[in-house]
């Protein structure tokens, strides 16, 4: 029981911390203020810490639950959902923010900065739909 509880808190707050970091960056790219983009990508990078704990628990909680109930195969199903979450996160994500919050804070908003923030937006609506389906199968 506090295995699932782990899970539910964990993905929960993954997932939303990713949608709030979507939609910071949405909305300060849409406001167009230099300082707030800057802000936002700030936030985003001192974040990302708490992130990876929560991606690890998610991954560590839903692998342990599969093998617990290795015969229903949502199980199993949100077991390579989360391994595609991690190395979206890990190849694409982490080191997208990194890079987008350098160039945010050298003020270097040219068309480079907009292209791997257009990446890092589909990365992260990658997960969001995964966690989604992730979500929906819990449910069943």
């Amino acid at each position: 029981m506090r295995l699932k509880l782990l899970n539910r808190i964990a993905s929960t707050t993954a997932f939303l911390m990713i949608a709030s970091f979507m939609l910071s960056s949405l909305v300060s790219e849409f406001i167009g203020n230099h300082v707030l983009i800057a802000t936002v990508k700030r936030i985003i990078f001192y974040s990302l810490p708490v992130l990876i704990i929560c991606m690890i628990l998610t991954a560590a909680s839903t692998k342990k639950l599969a093998s617990l109930h290795h015969n229903i195969p949502y199980c199993l199903i949100n077991v390579k959902r989360i391994k595609l979450m991690s190395l979206n996160g890990v190849i694409f994500l982490a080191p997208l923010a990194t890079v987008l919050n350098y160039f945010a804070q050298k003020d270097n908003l040219d068309t480079i900065f907009y292209l791997l923030q257009s990446l890092e937006l589909i990365c992260g609506l990658i997960n969001i739909l995964l966690f989604t389906k992730m979500f929906i199968s819990l449910k069943k």
